[in-house]
């Protein structure tokens, strides 16, 4: 009797383990058809382990023979499978044709590769001769040559200052845009 029962429960273990692996295997299968199948859910998963980290990172931009610009940063993380890279301590330099550039620093950005975007964010600075301006976001549309900003702007320079809600400035045409709350004061040497 005693034989019985362990052959009994010898059968039973093995049974349940064959029902267990089969179990697994139909849950691998249908997690697999489903990643495979579901192609956002795959980029998803690919995205989060496909990131790299770099440091004094390097990157020109340069169009039809002109250098368009030249960025510098501390670090760099480059997400969507390459697509993007989030700066730490980005400074970049926008060349104008007329041979002076434009010097840009923040805390942190994002380079868009596919379009040569650039976003900045915290404590933007942009110099240009004597000129400073001041803000705390930047966009730099690539294919208009446009320096966008969204938040209260603050430009100064030895003859003049000037607040804004907003500015845009081409750097093909080197025309500047103001919108909201625009004021400002302007110095001017006399000598008596």
């Amino acid at each position: 009797m005693s034989f019985h029962n362990n052959s009994k429960l010898i059968k039973r273990i093995l049974l349940g383990t064959g029902i267990i692996g089969i179990g697994i295997i139909i849950s691998v299968y249908i997690l697999y058809r489903r990643v495979s199948t579901n192609t956002d859910l795959l980029l998803t998963t690919v995205e989060n382990q496909a990131s790299m980290s770099l440091k004094n990172v390097k990157h020109s931009a340069i169009k039809e023979g002109f250098k368009q610009w030249d960025l510098d940063a501390e670090s760099a993380q480059l997400v969507e499978l390459g697509k993007k890279m989030i700066l730490e301590k980005p400074s970049v330099i926008f060349y104008l044709e007329n041979g002076e550039n434009i010097r840009m620093k923040a805390d942190e950005g994002i380079l868009s590769i596919e379009t040569n975007d650039i976003g900045v964010t915290g404590n933007v600075v942009i110099s240009r001769g004597e000129v400073t301006l001041e803000t705390q976001a930047l966009q730099y549309l690539s294919k208009k040559r446009v320096l966008s900003i969204t938040t209260p702007v603050e430009i100064s320079g030895s003859m003049f200052d000037l607040r804004a809600d907003a500015m845009e400035y081409d750097l093909d045409t080197e025309i500047t845009s103001f919108n909201g709350n625009v004021k400002g004061n302007l110095r001017e040497n006399v000598s008596l």
